[in-house]
């Protein structure tokens, strides 16, 4: 998926709606220098249930966009962490 953010393409890298893992690609894409959003990140909590306020069920996911030119890079990056359970 790509979205546009005032001319920047941002495009999908990694979804899960496991928080834990969330916190790891953060600091993954942190320590590479890479600028990343997320999307769904305060629609959930440790426990997968939806946060105060939320109207989504527990089983959103949470994305992380990065810039379109960074996409295949943080793959790699990102990769290990897509195949762990």
């Amino acid at each position: 998926m790509v979205v546009s953010n005032e001319g920047k393409k941002l495009e999908v890298v990694f979804a899960t709606n496991n928080y834990s893992k969330i916190i790891i690609a953060k600091s993954l894409l942190e320590s590479a220098g890479i600028t990343y959003f997320t999307r769904g990140e305060h629609t959930a909590n440790f426990f997968g249930w939806g946060g105060p306020g939320s109207f989504y069920p527990a089983s959103k996911q949470i994305e992380i966009l990065v810039p379109k030119e960074e996409a295949e890079n943080c793959r790699e990056i990102l990769k290990e962490l897509d195949t762990k359970s």
